[in-house]
């Protein structure tokens, strides 16, 4: 089963606070919910959490709060619930910083949603940042150039992020003498996902498999 994630919410009134916690609970993530700004701006710079979620009714002007908790957490997505009347002011947030929005009254699937698109995301971001380090500290034969791309040092030519994940687990593999159970476990994903992720390409099929069809 895959780690619970952590979500911080700031909601004043008591019954949306309540229900939004159950809906994400229900998703098996780990919420922390707070009606006072401070208090949860604090929880925001202390812990890492995988998105945050603001109510655009918290504050007259909104913008200034999303910038103060952007100030302490850069990295986490925030997303904010709004009325279809404030759809303007949600889109006037995401320029300023936030991540996405949802409306109010919301749907279960809806939160679900936006909620698993934001923890994604953040998810991929940790993963760009793991890589980058990697890569500086000569873990992996890349470099970067002038312009600030990454650059394959075996073949002289830039490559992506899904290369460069694909340098790193082939890395791990050469750890653990391509022991792939110990490289998945390690790299904390399945083995299906390290073969569609490396360059190994797709599993072996098993027997009396078909291919390609």
């Amino acid at each position: 089963m895959d780690e619970a994630r952590s979500v911080l919410t700031l909601e004043k009134d008591r019954s949306l606070r309540e229900l939004l916690g159950s809906i994400l609970s229900a998703r098996g993530n780990r919420v922390e919910s707070f009606e006072d700004f401070a208090a949860a701006r604090a929880a925001l710079g202390d812990a890492d959490f995988d998105a945050a979620v603001l109510d655009l009714d918290f504050a007259p002007d909104p913008n200034d709060h999303i910038q103060a908790l952007r100030s302490c957490a850069a990295h986490v997505p925030i997303v904010l619930i709004c009325s279809f009347a404030q759809v303007d002011r949600a889109l006037e947030g995401i320029r300023v910083g936030a991540h996405d929005y949802f409306t109010k009254p919301f749907r279960r699937e809806e939160v679900e949603i936006v909620i698993a698109r934001s923890i994604r995301y953040r998810e991929l971001e940790r993963e760009n940042e793991r890589l980058e380090s990697q890569a500086a500290a000569g873990a992996l034969p890349v470099r970067v150039n002038g312009e600030g791309q990454l650059i394959d040092t075996r073949t002289g030519r830039p490559i992506g992020l899904r290369d460069l994940e694909s340098l790193y687990i082939d890395k791990v593999l050469e750890r653990v003498d391509g022991n792939k159970v110990r490289a998945a476990r390690m790299l904390g994903i399945n083995r299906r996902t390290l073969y569609r992720r490396g360059k190994g390409g797709s599993p072996p099929a098993k027997p009396n498999q078909r291919i390609g069809v």
